[in-house]
């Protein structure tokens, strides 16, 4: 049997404003975030601090091919209502977008109004 999510957001790194964002919207929904990069040896430590409500995939490191290819298997491993999309700038974003059911794929904006909104309501019930 699928996991089910209400929510998959897909973007590059696990900051603390992210987490807080993603812990905020597990109280009205599961959540599945999926980070294809890690952690940047270029930011503090402090910048990746949080403790995560939510459930979260780190990608392997990797060439963004190989990144692009596992979100799509992971994709379809498991059940979900929308996906949201943190960037269009890198390949495993577009690999997603295309990956996953247009009906399901949501714009970051409009992913950002559902989340700070109190009373979320997935658009497919």
């Amino acid at each position: 049997m699928k996991k089910r999510y209400d929510i998959i957001f897909v973007t590059n790194i696990p900051a603390f404003y992210k987490i807080a964002l993603y812990n905020r919207v597990t109280e009205k929904a599961r959540v599945l975030a999926i980070f294809y990069r890690g952690e940047n040896s270029d930011r503090n430590a402090d910048f990746y601090k949080g403790e995560r409500k939510f459930d979260s995939i780190v990608l392997p490191a990797g060439t963004p091919y190989t990144q692009a290819f596992t979100l799509r298997k992971l994709l379809k491993s498991v059940e979900y209502k929308e996906l949201v999309i943190g960037g269009w700038d890198e390949l495993p974003a577009w690999m997603c977008a295309f990956a996953s059911p247009r009906t399901k794929n949501v714009l970051w904006e409009l992913g950002l109004h559902l989340i700070i909104s109190n009373n979320y309501k997935s658009r497919r019930g």
